[in-house]
């Protein structure tokens, strides 16, 4: 596993069996698998690979950037395989609180009502 560069407090980190990831600027290109931490956006993460292989560089999907998860990478020539990706059958899991309401609807955006109770039944 590489780390590279720091955030304020995240480190991206490239999945990968390798290390360091010997295959991960390859001439023709690669898939990259990165478990992309919050306070990222995708192609901010596409954009970090980018500059360390100096080769395109596309995402098979957008991760929230208050989101983590598995983000798919390809770079060079391998980003045409990306579609692939895009189309397969996803899984998504996820925490909520109920009962909150923000100015944006998720979690970035200012507290505007907090609900007093929840009942369930």
């Amino acid at each position: 596993m590489r780390r590279f560069p720091p955030s304020k407090r995240h480190t991206v980190r490239i999945i990968t069996s390798e290390d360091p990831p010997l295959g991960l600027c390859h001439p023709t290109g690669a898939i990259v698998l990165v478990d992309k931490p919050p306070g990222y956006t995708s192609r901010q993460i596409a954009n970090i690979i980018q500059q360390l292989c100096h080769q395109k560089t596309g995402h098979g999907g957008t991760l929230d950037p208050f989101a983590s998860g598995l983000l798919i990478l390809a770079t060079g020539k391998h980003t045409r395989y990306l579609s692939e990706f895009q189309q397969a059958p996803k899984t998504y899991s996820g925490k909520g609180v109920l009962g909150i309401q923000t100015t944006t609807g998720d979690p970035e955006g200012e507290i505007l009502q907090i609900a007093p109770r929840l009942f369930c039944h």
